[in-house]
C-alpha cells in the first residue's frame, strides 16, 4: 500500500494533525539548521509533540502546547507556528475530547490569554506592544481585544470541534436508529418464519394425527373380524388406503402453501365424518339449517371434527359409540362430540399430546371457543366455532345440503 492510499484511509482530522506536525518538525529543523534558532526549534517541537499527541492523549497536548505558548513568550519568537499549531490542538480536542477536556481545552486558553495579556501590557512586546503605545489604549480596551483575540484564535477551533462531533454524534444515531430499524425487521420476518413453520407443523400434525387414529383403529377392526367377515375387513383396508391417501394429498398442499378456498357446507361435514369408516359406531347428527362456513372458519370447522373425532377414538372406551352434533346459534355454530371413558388403559395410543390444547389455541385466533371435560362416565367436547354472516345478495356463499 503506498503512501496516498494509507492517507485516503485516515480520517480527515487524523490527516491535517501528522500534515501539521510534519511540517512543524521541518520548521524547527529549519529554524536550527539555516536561522541557527535553537529557542525557535525548541518552540517548533513543543508544538509538534502537542499537535501530535492531540489525537489520543488530549490533556497531555493541552499542557504541551500551554508550555509552547509560554516559551514562545519569553523566547520572542515567531508566532505564526504556534498559532497554528494550537488551533489544530483545539480542533481535535472540540472535535474527539470528553467534557472534561474540552473544559481544560478553555482553562488553557483563559491562561494562554492571560499570559499574552501580561506580556503585552507590562512589556509591550511584539507588533501588538508597538501599536499600543502608539495609540495609548486605554487597559480595559486592551483587555477585551486579548480576550476577543484570543477567543477567536483558539475558542473558535474548539467550538468548531465539538460541532463536528455532534454532527458525527448525530450521523452516529441516524445510523444506528437505522440498523435498529432493521433489526427489528429481521426479527420481525424471522418470527413470521417461525410462526408460518408453527403453522405447518400443526396442520401436518393435525392431519397426521388424524390420519393415523382412523389407520389404527381400523386395523383393530381388521385383526378382530379378518378371519370371519372378509368383506368387512375388505372394506376396512379400503377405508386405511382412502384415508392415507387423504391425508398425503393434504399434506402436500399445506407444504406447497395452497389454502383451502372453498366454503364448508353441512355435507361437507358428514362426508369427512364418514370417511373414518366407523360406520354405525358414529351416531353424527348436524341440523338442516347449519350454515355453509367460509374458508377460515370452515378451515377450523374442519380441524375441530377431525380432532375431537381421533381424540375419542384415542381416549374413549374402545368399540363405544361416538355420538357427534352440530347446531346453530346466533353467531356461533356447535359441535358437540360425546364418548365414553375407558374402562381400562388403551394399548399404545392413549398418551397425552397437544391436541386439544392446539384446537383451543386455533379457535381462540378466531374467537371460538373450546370447552372439555368428564361427566357421568362421559367425555364431553364442545366447539363454538363464530360465523360470518353474509352480506344481502352475496353470491360467494353457498347453501346448506341436506342429508344425502
Amino acid at each position: 500500500m503506498n503512501i496516498a492510499s494509507r492517507v485516503r484511509g485516515l480520517s480527515a482530522l487524523t490527516t491535517v494533525v501528522l500534515v501539521v506536525t510534519v511540517t512543524t518538525v521541518l520548521f524547527s529543523a529549519h529554524s536550527l539548521l539555516v536561522e541557527r534558532s535553537p529557542s525557535a526549534a525548541l518552540v517548533d517541537l513543543l508544538i509538534a509533540a502537542s499537535v501530535l499527541a492531540s489525537t489520543r492523549l488530549r490533556k497531555t497536548a493541552l499542557l504541551l502546547g500551554v508550555a509552547a505558548f509560554a516559551a514562545q513568550l519569553l523566547l520572542t519568537t515567531g508566532f505564526t507556528v504556534t498559532m497554528v499549531g494550537l488551533c489544530v490542538v483545539y480542533l481535535s480536542v472540540g472535535r474527539n475530547g470528553s467534557s472534561a477536556q474540552r473544559t481544560l481545552g478553555a482553562v488553557s486558553v483563559v491562561l494562554i490569554v492571560s499570559l499574552a495579556l501580561v506580556t503585552v501590557y507590562f512589556e509591550g512586546a511584539g507588533p501588538l506592544g508597538e501599536v499600543i503605545e502608539l495609540v495609548r489604549l486605554p487597559p480595559w480596551l486592551v483587555v477585551t481585544l486579548g480576550i476577543l483575540l484570543g477567543a477567536g484564535i483558539y475558542l473558535v477551533p474548539m467550538l468548531l470541534g465539538t460541532l463536528w462531533q455532534a454532527r458525527r454524534a448525530v450521523g452516529l444515531s441516524a445510523r444506528e436508529r437505522r440498523q435498529a430499524e432493521a433489526d427489528r425487521e429481521v426479527l420481525r420476518l424471522q418470527a413470521a418464519v417461525q410462526e408460518e413453520r408453527a403453522r405447518l407443523a400443526r396442520e401436518v400434525h393435525d392431519t397426521v394425527g388424524h390420519a393415523l387414529t382412523i389407520v389404527i383403529a381400523q386395523s383393530r377392526v381388521i385383526q378382530r373380524i379378518a378371519d370371519r367377515d372378509a368383506r368387512r375387513a375388505t372394506d376396512a383396508a379400503a377405508t386405511i388406503t382412502t384415508v392415507a391417501s387423504d391425508a398425503l394429498e393434504e399434506i402436500r398442499g399445506v407444504l406447497a402453501g395452497r389454502s383451502a378456498e372453498e366454503w364448508l357446507t353441512r355435507q361437507d361435514m358428514l362426508d369427512l365424518i364418514g370417511s373414518a369408516g366407523l360406520g354405525d359406531r358414529i351416531d353424527a347428527r348436524l341440523d338442516l339449517g347449519l350454515p355453509p362456513l367460509p374458508p377460515p372458519e370452515g378451515r377450523t370447522a374442519q380441524r375441530v371434527i377431525q380432532e375431537l373425532l381421533t381424540n375419542a377414538l384415542r381416549h374413549g372406551e374402545e368399540g363405544a359409540p361416538i355420538r357427534i352434533r352440530g347446531t346453530t346459534e346466533r353467531d356461533h355454530v356447535v359441535i358437540l362430540v360425546t364418548n365414553a371413558l375407558p374402562t381400562r388403559p388403551h394399548d399404545g395410543v392413549t398418551s397425552g399430546g397437544s391436541g386439544l390444547p392446539g384446537l383451543r389455541e386455533r379457535l381462540g385466533a378466531i374467537g371460538g371457543t373450546l370447552t372439555a371435560g368428564a361427566a357421568a362416565g362421559q367425555w364431553h367436547s364442545e366447539a363454538r366455532i363464530p360465523r360470518s354472516r353474509p352480506a344481502s345478495g352475496d353470491e360467494g356463499s353457498p347453501t346448506s345440503e341436506d342429508d344425502a
